[in-house]
């Protein structure tokens, strides 16, 4: 969303009809279109240099008019229309929807199961318009992208900003400090000059970060990843326009991205909004800065090496060279060429180990329970509760559960497991060996049923297995048995 808009609610004239309210305002609808065309020429032209496979082309794109309706633009060509929304005549994969709510926020949303930048329009304004949609588009882009494994795509834990030490004046004037620096970094003339003023502000982090508790500097790190790279996006869609935007658009996308760049050097002092918005313009300011130390290259590496923006500015900025420098004589010392010999050998060990476990906890007697997650928005369940003296790395996406954990997620499912059981994080998968056939009682829609060898339930409800060491319940899925295998496919 844009800096300086979060949520937007405008009141309309009692005098405005129903009948009004109804129709689609198509003047406005041409402008939006017009809007939506230039956000899309940017996403086609610059969207993977913004950021690697980065295509908010490809993106649908709801303007949100409170009070009157959607339009949808960019709906994929050849798919089903949008449920609820009806085609705006002239316009190609465009449709409307009335809705008569009045408030509604720039984010990133789920429309019949894709991805969606949904952008507020408040005004007209057609820059802002625009770079917002590029904003929102990021989100959704890093959103399909999310892994428990990695940071990017991941976000911020919310409830943190109940918290935050916003009365700290040392944590205060240190981020007062780091602002004013990242803005003298990025305005310096000289690349000396530049890397010089960059160091310090990581230095300035780094020592705010030492003396801040570990969940708040985790916070700031986690919204410069979540709100910051996206308002990367949105500073670069202004740099676009404002070299080769339409004509009369450049001076404002001019002026737009000043602003921006000016707030950087004045974080703290905007008291009137939520102090998360400073993370919008540090988590840019950060990535901008890595483009002009480093590169594009800089994000790839980010990417790889699974960082965040502070630890990427404290690499390219040279803050940790002296580190560096001893690490790089220590590989070089034939110690260390020993000590990882010996290292790379004990975890060739441990991974075989590991899948030795996991094969011997799913080659067991019994019934076989599979759920599998492919059917769902996430493409994977969540770990609501688990014993973490009890989890085993098989790989780091694969853990085996050696005892009890309780395993959660979309369609109402809620199990809990008392046997060993391997958690496939990339395909979505969970399975154990839950008891003899007979110890297994199933019901679905309240009932008790017994499902035969072959026997398939498609869209069941409301199912319980009931074993006297796992339970599990599920609003909505297929079920299925083969062989020894009991396999549950929850549904959205």
């Amino acid at each position: 969303m844009r800096l300086t808009t979060t949520v937007v609610v405008v009141s309309l004239s009692v005098s405005q009809s129903v009948s009004a309210q109804a129709r689609p305002p198509m003047d406005t609808l041409t402008r939006l279109a017009r809007i939506d065309s230039a956000h899309r020429d940017l996403g086609r032209r610059h969207g993977t240099t913004t950021w690697p496979g980065f295509r908010p082309d490809t993106i649908p794109t709801v303007f949100v008019l409170p009070g009157r309706g959607r339009a949808l633009f960019g709906w994929p060509a050849g798919t089903r229309s949008p449920s609820g929304y009806e085609s705006i005549p002239g316009h190609a994969n465009a449709y409307w929807q009335r809705d008569t709510t009045l408030g509604a926020a720039s984010t990133a949303v789920t429309v019949d199961g894709h991805p969606t930048a949904q952008v507020v329009a408040r005004d007209l304004d057609p820059v802002a318009l625009t770079a917002t949609a590029q904003h929102e588009a990021f989100h959704a882009f890093a959103g399909v992208l999310r892994r428990d494994d990695r940071r990017f795509g991941t976000g911020e834990n919310a409830f943190d900003v109940a918290s935050y030490p916003i009365f700290d004046a040392d944590n205060e004037a240190l981020f007062a400090l780091e602002g004013e620096a990242l803005r003298a970094a990025l305005v310096a003339q000289s690349p000396a000059r530049r890397r010089a003023l960059a160091r310090h502000a990581s230095a300035i982090r780094r020592t705010r970060h030492e003396r801040l508790a570990p969940e708040f500097a985790e916070f700031d790190d986690a919204s410069e990843m979540n709100e910051g790279l996206a308002q990367y996006a949105y500073h670069e869609a202004l740099r676009h326009l404002a070299a080769n935007g339409p004509v009369v658009w450049r001076r404002e996308a001019s002026v737009q991205l000043s602003e921006e760049q000016q707030r950087l050097g004045t974080i703290t002092e905007d008291v009137t909004q939520s102090f998360r918005l400073r993370y919008y313009l540090t988590g840019a300011g950060m990535a901008r800065l890595l483009d002009l130390l480093d590169g594009p290259a800089w994000k790839s590496t980010f990417l790889a090496r699974n960082w965040t923006l502070q630890t990427a500015l404290a690499h390219a900025s040279g803050l940790d060279a002296p580190l560096r420098a001893t690490m790089d004589t220590l590989r070089r010392a034939s110690t260390f060429a020993a000590a990882t010999s010996r290292t790379d050998a004990r975890l060739r060990a441990l991974r075989e180990l590991r899948q030795i476990q996991a094969d011997s906890v799913l080659r067991g007697p019994g019934l076989l329970l599979v759920l599998a997650a492919d059917s769902l928005p996430s493409r994977d369940f969540n770990s609501c509760s688990f014993d973490p003296q009890n989890l085993l790395q098989v790989t780091p996406r694969i853990r085996i559960h050696t005892r009890w954990w309780r395993p959660c997620g979309g369609a109402g499912l809620n199990a809990e497991f008392n046997v060993p059981s391997v958690h496939d994080a990339d395909a979505g998968t969970i399975r154990a060996r839950i008891g003899d056939t007979d110890s297994v009682r199933i019901s679905i829609g309240d009932a008790p049923r017994t499902l035969s060898r072959g026997e398939t339930v498609l869209g069941a409800e409301r199912i319980v297995v009931i074993t006297p060491r796992v339970s599990m319940r599920v609003n909505r899925a297929d079920i299925m048995r083969r062989g020894d295998t009991l396999l549950v496919r929850p549904r959205p």
